[in-house]
């Protein structure tokens, strides 16, 4: 255990601090300047935005905002001067000072979010192709209804109509390879539902809804090839993820004891790499692109159905999960259904030049 971990311990364990429970959806809001100490239990923490990020006890709290309680918590509010006449000015101060550093990674994190790239300063986008990877990655196999996603135009695959992937990518080494890019590599995380299916170029997956936390990811999914990408927030477990998506609970995956990847399974991915430089993959997306009407004249400027090629050059399973748990809390995951399994994998592919396979002529109204 670090110094830090000690420290939150010796505090928690306290019993001169003024404690209380809280009961699941109970909502603590701490008075200006105090410190919060959760002794057990998960918090949600919210901010004017909505729900930012969850804290399990033990932990202590500087930040102000609504507090509600996701589980059974017992917390106690107090300020920084009692708690230092309670357990120590140089033990309070080293709390202090660990929440700090911990929202600070925070702050980093918040910049590396908004880092992007143009090929002007117009704001011009650079065109693939783009590279990613290697890269870790969090795949949970899903079973649950899937047709009412897939637009007109592509099928499920038979034998796979009920199945779909919940993706946790740590996207590392993303480059623009043409020469208008700057030769930088960039990271960030995404949560997507992958769907097998059908389509006008044979197999491939289609993509209903995906989740970057940065916000040039989005820039480029969606106008240069069609991906249906918003802004959220993904935050790393030990044994899982949540993703938070327009300030509510979207996603919470566990994952059980992990299995190194077995000879046979090894051997499997080995074949995988080898149909897939045979067969080059492929990706189903819907392009849809707002004409500059607004109200009643609102309409589609482009409503087309996209296929994206890619070439894999790096896929290897790192590890295999037979349990997995997923909620939905806030109701809205366009996929939800009962996962059956979760794979580590570690993967690197490079995006082929996009094709309009299927297109809208009309101009459709919203």
């Amino acid at each position: 255990m670090t110094p830090s971990g000690r420290s939150v311990n010796a505090a928690v364990c306290d019993t001169s601090l003024p404690w209380r429970a809280l009961d699941p959806g109970e909502v603590l809001l701490p008075a200006p300047n105090t410190l919060v100490l959760l002794e057990d239990g998960e918090l949600e923490v919210h901010g004017q935005a909505g729900l930012l990020e969850f804290r399990e006890g033990p932990a202590c709290l500087v930040r102000g905002g609504r507090l509600r309680a996701r589980t059974s918590c017992r917390v106690a509010e107090i300020l920084p001067a009692r708690l230092a006449g309670s357990f120590g000015h140089e033990q309070t101060l080293q709390l202090v000072c660990e929440e700090a550093r911990r929202l600070e990674r925070w702050r980093d994190g918040q910049l590396r979010r908004d880092d992007d790239f143009f090929a002007n300063d117009r704001g011009g986008l650079v065109p693939g192709p783009y590279r990613f990877g290697p890269y870790s990655a969090l795949s949970v196999l899903v079973r649950g209804p899937t047709a009412h996603t897939l637009p007109r135009g592509l099928r499920p695959i038979p034998g796979l109509e009920n199945l779909s992937l919940a993706v946790l990518s740590n996207v590392e080494g993303c480059r623009a390879l043409h020469t208008l890019g700057d030769h930088r590599d960039y990271g960030y995380r995404e949560v997507a539902g992958f769907v097998p299916c059908w389509g006008p170029r044979g197999p491939g997956f289609y993509l209903p809804e995906v989740y970057p936390d940065a916000y040039l990811p989005i820039l480029f999914g969606r106008e240069v090839y069609g991906f249906a990408k918003r802004m959220g927030r993904v935050l790393e477990h030990d044994d899982g993820f949540y993703l938070i998506a327009s300030g509510t609970h979207r996603m919470r995956v566990r994952v059980g004891e992990r299995t190194v990847a077995s000879h046979r399974l090894c051997r499997a991915m080995r074949i995988m790499r080898w149909a897939l430089r045979v067969s080059r993959p492929r990706l189903y997306l819907r392009k849809q692109v707002l004409d500059v009407g607004s109200g009643p004249r609102a309409r589609h400027r482009i409503d087309e159905l996209v296929v994206l090629p890619f070439s894999v050059f790096h896929l290897e399973a790192s590890a295999t999960m037979r349990r997995a748990t997923i909620e939905y809390p806030d109701g809205l995951w366009t996929l939800p259904g009962e996962p059956l399994g979760a794979m580590s994998l570690r993967l690197g592919f490079t995006f082929g030049d996009g094709k309009v396979v299927r297109r809208a002529w009309w101009r459709r109204r919203l």
